[in-house]
C-alpha cells in the first residue's frame, strides 16, 4: 500500500490527461428516468413488505421480500439505507432545483472527462479537486434526499474549502509547490503516529518508504516552519500560509465563505451553537430531533449548488475550455432554483 501511494504521488503531476472512459469520471446522480425507476422499485418493495420504514436508532432497516424460487421457503432480507420514503418529499419541496441540477452536473462532467494534453501540475490538481467537489455535491444531495440536512452541511464545509482552494491555485499557481510538498508533512505525521502508538503496524511498513518519507520531510521542513515569539520553530498548521478566510478574500469568495463557514463549521465541531440547531422544540425540548427532516436542506443544496458553479468556472478558466451549458446559463439556473421571484 505504501508503495502504491508513493508511486501515485510521483505520477500524479506528469503526462497527458486522456479523455475519461465512458464508465468512469462521472460524479452525477442517475438520470431522471433511472432515478424514477429506482424510486418506483423501492415503493413496490415497501408495498410487498407491507411496512413503513421507521427510525429506530439505526442507520438502516431490514425488510423481507418473498423469495419466488420454488426450492426455498426462506424470505430474503434486504437492507435499505437512509429513508427512501422521504425522497418524494424532497423532490416536491425543491422542484426547480431538480429541474436544473443535471445541467450543472453535465457542465462539470464535460470538463472533467475531457482530454488535456501536457497540463501543468497545478492544472492536474485543479482537475482532480474539481472531481472531488462533484462527489461532495452528490454526497450533499444524497444526505438531503434522506432528510439529513445537518450532515449535508458538514459536507458543504468540505466543498466550500475545495471551492476556495481550486480558485486559489488557479490564481496563484506558484503556491502549488506548497500544496504538493505538504504531502510529506502529513505523510510524516501519520508515519510517526504509527511508530509511537501502533508499533506492530509500523513494523509492517516498507523500509524504503519510511526512509523516503523521512528524507523528504527533512527536505521540505524549512518551507513550512514558522518562528515563534521565543525564537523556536514549529511547522505551521496548513499547506498555505494564509488561513481559509484569507484565501477566500484572495479569491473573491469572501461572501460565500461568510455565508457558509460559520454555520457549517458549527455542525462539524458540534459547538453549543450547532447543538442548539438540532432541536425541534415542538417535538421534544429535552432531546435533539432525529432524521428525516427538511431542516437545513435548502441551505445545504443551495450552498452546494453555488459552490459547484464556482468550481466549474474555475476548471473552465484553468484550461480555457467553455462548459456546456455556459457559466451564464448555469448562474441563471441557480437564480431560478433559489432566488424567490417577486410577485
Amino acid at each position: 500500500m505504501a508503495h502504491f501511494w508513493h508511486s501515485q504521488f510521483d505520477r500524479a503531476w506528469k503526462g497527458n490527461i486522456p479523455q475519461a472512459r465512458p464508465d468512469s469520471g462521472r460524479v452525477t446522480a442517475h438520470s431522471e428516468t433511472e432515478r424514477r425507476v429506482q424510486l418506483d422499485r423501492l415503493v413496490v418493495m415497501e408495498e410487498l413488505v407491507g411496512a413503513e420504514p421507521e427510525w429506530g436508532g439505526h442507520l438502516s432497516h431490514e425488510v423481507q421480500v418473498e423469495n419466488k424460487k420454488p426450492m426455498s421457503s426462506q424470505p430474503q432480507r434486504r437492507i435499505v439505507f437512509g429513508h427512501p420514503e422521504f425522497w418524494p418529499k424532497i423532490e416536491t419541496e425543491y422542484p426547480k432545483f431538480f429541474e436544473v441540477v443535471s445541467r450543472a452536473s453535465d457542465a462539470l462532467n464535460g470538463l472533467t472527462n475531457a482530454a488535456y494534453p501536457s497540463p501543468q501540475p497545478y492544472q492536474r490538481a485543479i482537475l482532480n479537486l474539481s472531481m472531488l467537489a462533484g462527489i461532495s455535491f452528490l454526497e450533499i444531495s444524497t444526505l438531503v434526499g434522506n432528510g439529513m440536512g445537518h450532515g449535508a452541511l458538514r459536507t458543504l464545509r468540505t466543498l466550500l474549502e475545495n471551492t476556495i482552494n481550486t480558485e486559489y491555485l488557479r490564481l496563484r499557481p506558484a503556491e502549488f509547490e506548497d500544496y504538493k510538498e505538504w504531502y510529506w508533512v502529513e505523510r510524516f505525521k501519520e508515519q510517526e503516529f504509527l511508530r509511537a502508538h501502533v508499533p506492530d503496524f509500523f513494523k509492517q511498513l516498507d523500509t524504503k518508504a519510511v526512509e523516503e518519507t523521512e528524507t523528504n520531510m527533512a527536505r521540505v521542513k524549512s518551507r513550512f516552519e514558522q518562528v515563534r515569539p521565543d525564537g523556536s520553530r514549529r511547522i505551521r498548521a496548513s499547506w498555505c500560509s494564509l488561513d481559509l478566510g484569507s484565501r477566500a478574500v484572495a479569491t473573491g469568495y469572501e461572501e460565500l465563505y461568510r455565508l457558509i463557514n460559520p454555520l457549517a463549521s458549527s455542525f462539524v465541531h458540534e459547538t453549543m451553537y450547532g447543538l442548539m440547531k438540532h432541536y425541534d422544540e415542538t417535538k421534544d425540548i429535552d432531546r435533539v430531533d432525529i432524521p428525516p427532516s427538511l431542516e437545513w436542506s435548502a441551505q445545504a443544496l443551495s450552498g452546494g449548488h453555488n459552490c459547484i458553479l464556482k468550481v466549474t468556472r474555475t476548471l473552465s478558466e484553468t484550461f480555457g475550455v467553455p462548459p456546456q451549458p455556459s457559466i451564464a446559463d448555469l448562474e441563471k439556473d441557480w437564480h431560478y432554483a433559489w432566488v424567490k421571484q417577486q410577485p
